[in-house]
């Protein structure tokens, strides 16, 4: 009798990791999950199904390698894989050291440093803002003048909108330019001509020398803010049509030097076409990947593992297309002394699902980024109009109170 193939997932990414152990069970695989202490206990019971269940520092190369090694030790690990950002890095060092198949890790860094990303996409021509790499507020300030318009400042390394910020004029740097370069922890900001236009994101897998986009979705934001509103799959563009998005995706991948596994693509579609903005070797968050299967009807997942463990999968969707999306849930700022409607919202035709991350008593702050966010809400319907008929029912429903 074969032994199982052995997989070791570095993280839980919420999104993703429940659905992921189970079809790794169902290809025969035996699964392993590490994660943080903290992080292990607070989603447990996305990871029920695992074979074994790790509680590592999945950020630190050196703690992550010496479990790697001895699992690898004790019984051969014949694939590793992360959909976690922070832990992709050292992932893909663990992977290099141990001979395993995946990334490199000069090409997973460089498409998590925002720098070096738009270095490459220079490279292979990619539409992309102008920019400049800053450590002091004059460098700042001279970008800020050569561009004449409004600009972006942002940390190299971060996620979920934290340390983003939008400068319409020179007094406004002062303001913002410390709280960017203190949220990145870099000594250093990245500035960037702000491109007006509507945000989409590409989810791609790149599996057995191919390409695929499997989605494109709307991006929607909290007015006054870069912190997400919500997101919507499938966009319909006027500029652009699906050869015009394989296009892209395929040049970005190439500048990239991306030749295997999941990548999340963000940027800016504009009269002029589509200008990237960050690059990401992972599927997006925010329930991103579950409202691409949810309508797009593909397996996010398996084409990923097969391909990992030397096996050749067809990928193609499973089902026919229909929109879905996903909301995010806010309230005014303040104490919450009561939540509503929770169980209706459950119950409506559509709503895939309802999460809050928060309860009463719990303090709602100023939203400043993803984690200020209290819950969201997945749906699907026939057409974009039906849906937003769902999500204006829910939010007509769900009540929370504050004070």
């Amino acid at each position: 009798m074969h032994s199982k193939k052995r997989l070791f997932l570095v993280g839980i990414a919420p999104d993703l990791t429940k659905r992921a152990v189970l079809r790794a069970k169902q290809m025969n695989y035996e699964v392993i999950v590490g994660e943080t202490p903290t992080e292990m206990q607070k989603n447990r019971a996305l990871v029920e199904a695992a074979d074994q269940v790790i509680e590592v520092n999945i950020n630190d190369f050196n703690a992550l390698y010496s479990v790697a090694e001895q699992l690898h030790h004790e019984k051969k690990i014949d694939g590793m894989y992360t959909f976690r950002e922070f832990s992709s890095e050292p992932t893909a060092k663990v992977i290099e050291k141990l001979g395993l198949y995946g990334l490199p890790f000069d090409v997973v860094e460089a498409c998590n440093d925002k720098f070096k990303t738009k270095a490459n996409f220079e490279k292979q021509g990619v539409l992309s803002a102008k920019y400049q790499l800053c450590s002091t507020l004059e460098e700042v300030e001279d970008f800020f003048k050569s561009i004449a318009a409004p600009i972006i400042i942002k940390p190299l390394k971060m996620q979920g909108s934290l340390g983003v910020f939008k400068i319409t004029k020179e007094e406004e740097i002062h303001l913002f330019f410390e709280r960017c370069k203190t949220e990145g922890n870099d000594g250093v900001v990245l500035a960037e001509e702000f491109i007006e236009g509507q945000e989409i994101s590409f989810e791609v897998v790149v599996c057995n020398g191919k390409v695929y986009v499997l989605g494109v979705t709307e991006k929607l934001l909290f007015p006054g803010t870069f912190v997400e509103r919500g997101h919507t799959t499938a966009y319909e563009s006027e500029v652009l049509d699906a050869e015009d998005f394989q296009n892209i995706a395929e040049n970005i991948v190439k500048a990239a030097s991306v030749f295997f596994g999941a990548m999340f693509i963000e940027g800016f579609v504009t009269p002029k076409g589509f200008y990237c903005g960050e690059i990401h070797t992972r599927y997006g968050g925010d329930q991103i990947s579950t409202i691409t299967e949810l309508g797009n009807k593909y397996d996010l997942i398996t084409p990923i593992f097969s391909e990992l463990m030397g096996e050749v999968v067809e990928v193609v969707p499973v089902g026919e297309r229909e929109i879905s999306g996903a909301r995010f849930i806010s309230a005014k700022p303040g104490k919450i002394v009561e939540i509503e409607g929770v169980e209706a919202i459950k119950r409506m035709d559509g709503v895939h699902s309802i999460d809050l991350y928060c309860q009463v008593g719990n303090v709602v702050n100023e939203l400043c980024w993803n984690r200020d966010r209290l819950g969201c809400v997945v749906a699907k319907a026939p057409s974009r109009e039906a849906l937003e008929s769902i999500f204006n029912d829910v939010f007509n429903v769900l009540r929370i109170e504050t004070v």
